[in-house]
Formats: C-alpha cells, structure tokens, sequence
C-alpha cells in the first residue's frame, strides 16, 4: 500500500514534512484546555513522516531511509515550521536531520 500525500505540500531539498501525534481532549472525565492541548501537542516528538525532498537522506545510510507513513521521533520538540495544507490539517516542515529514530510499527 502507497502512502498518499494530501496536503497539496511538496518539501524541497533536504526538507520534511511531518505531523504530530495528536493529545487526548479528555483524560478521564477532564477536559483539557485548548492551550494545554496545543502546547503538549507541539511539545510532542513522535510524528508521522508525510513527504520528503528529493535530496533528503542521501547522506544518510540506504537502509535507514525512512519512507512517507513512517513513524518518527524528532531530535528537538520544535522541529520545523507549523503550516496548514490544503486538506485544513497542521503539517509541519523541517530538516531531514531533525529525525532521530524511526519507530517500529509491530512494537509500538
């Protein structure tokens, strides 16, 4: 199965484009202010990798390419910038070099 992007955002060079796993609204009964919500979710270092730029990872070793609809682990909490795609969602955009891990799918 291919990964699709639907953000209508290509990155260039060695660039990005990612998004981050989203916070709960609720934990339990409690309802977790929007603030709260938004700054624990750019907080965040796990993410799903959405695109890449053509020239990202070619000094990286060849089976530790990470691929769109892999997940991630960023280096830095505010990796890249915030921008909104065509399809109304946050995507954010950033270095190749700010992924630090890929995660296994089966073990997470």
């Amino acid at each position: 199965m291919s990964f699709k992007n639907k953000s209508g955002i290509k990155p260039v060079e060695y660039h990005i484009l990612y998004t981050l796993d989203k916070v709960e609204e609720k934990i339990g009964m409690i309802h977790v202010p929007d603030a709260i919500r938004d700054r624990e979710e750019r907080a965040g270092t796990k993410g799903t990798l959405i695109d890449v730029g053509p020239m990202a990872f070619e000094d990286w070793p060849d089976d530790q390419h990470p691929k769109p609809g892999d997940r991630i682990i960023l280096t830095v909490r505010y990796a890249g910038g915030e921008i909104e795609g065509a399809d109304g969602e946050t995507y954010y955009l950033a270095n190749d070099k700010d992924i630090a891990a890929i995660v296994d799918k089966e073990k997470e």
